[in-house]
């Protein structure tokens, strides 16, 4: 038998030059792009070298992506849904600061329920760049962005890129006891102290934060109909209303916007190659949009709120 195994090798191994030897392998189950270093590390050249000019970046991302965003994004349906209430709850408070595109500045968001008090920095660039004019846009472009996060991880080999994407959820969320990002019963904490207290403020492991320390590093500020009702000259019961009343506004916009964008795609098919990107913001489920279900959302955990 092992006369004739070694004939038969033999017949295989020819005398001939070889550049390179393919070795496939298959998993059993699902893994983690973190473990596959052959997968990031190539991505994570090619974006060293093509982020210095929008041309080049561009030419990086062009054809890229052929998935909706909402179905894009590598996290979980929920998780998407919270980060886009956690985007609307920290604008409106003034803590997520949003510079111009000619400042050339990563977008920043605060960090309430931790010691440090710098904020944190989303991807800078991002894969697609915002425009001034669409400021939803800039929210595409974050969630968009964080599969370059990903990349960014296998990288530097700690999850510190993924940080301001855990805080964005975390805005999102009800916190206080109920941690379960499928629902948000109540609203988030700071809102909840913002309306039964008229300031702006977070506890965590007995520490706190006041207004100023939110804000530190920020350049934002709350939303002006909800800065001429803080403080103790007006009630909670009025600030509730008044909070309500600013996402029934973002609502209107947003329906709005979907109507008058989905029109002049139906004019002109090369409307979805440009801005405002972010009415395609969808998936394929039931709820396919998902800024209305976020708000709808939010609205519903600030009604449930007793003051």
């Amino acid at each position: 038998m092992l006369g004739t195994g070694a004939a038969n090798i033999k017949k295989y191994f020819v005398n001939q030059k070889l550049e390179s030897v393919q070795v496939i392998s298959m998993f059993e189950g699902a893994q983690h792009p973190f473990v596959i270093q052959s997968l990031l590390e190539p991505i994570a050249e090619k974006w060293g070298k093509d982020k210095s000019t929008p041309a080049e970046i561009r030419r990086f991302w062009t054809k890229r992506r052929a998935r909706p965003l909402g179905e894009f994004i590598p996290a979980p349906q929920e998780h998407i849904v919270a980060m886009t209430r956690g985007w609307f709850t920290a604008d409106f408070l003034g803590l997520l600061d949003c510079p111009d595109s000619s400042e050339q500045k990563a977008i920043r968001i605060a960090q309430p329920w931790s010691l440090p008090r710098e904020p944190l920095n989303f991807p800078y660039p991002l894969l697609t760049a915002p425009t001034d004019h669409q400021p939803l846009d800039r929210l595409f472009s974050v969630l968009e962005s964080l599969a370059l996060s990903y990349v960014m991880v296998g990288q530097v080999n700690n999850l510190n890129p993924l940080r301001p994407y855990i805080l964005l959820r975390d805005f999102g969320m009800t916190q206080g006891g109920d941690e379960n990002v499928l629902r948000y019963a109540a609203p988030n904490p700071l809102i909840a102290s913002w309306i039964k207290e008229g300031k702006l403020f977070s506890k965590f492991d007995g520490q706190e934060k006041d207004e100023s320390a939110l804000r530190n590093g920020l350049h934002s500020k709350m939303h002006e109909s909800l800065v001429a009702v803080s403080g103790l000259d007006h009630s909670a019961e009025t600030r509730k209303a008044t909070l309500i009343q600013v996402i029934d506004g973002t609502l209107i916009e947003i329906l709005e916007g979907e109507r008058q964008y989905w029109n002049d795609v139906s004019l002109n098919r090369n409307q979805l190659n440009e801005s405002p990107y972010w009415p395609t913001f969808l998936n394929s489920s039931t709820q396919p949009r998902i800024l209305i279900n976020a708000l709808e959302s939010l609205k519903q955990g600030i009604s449930s709120l007793k003051v």
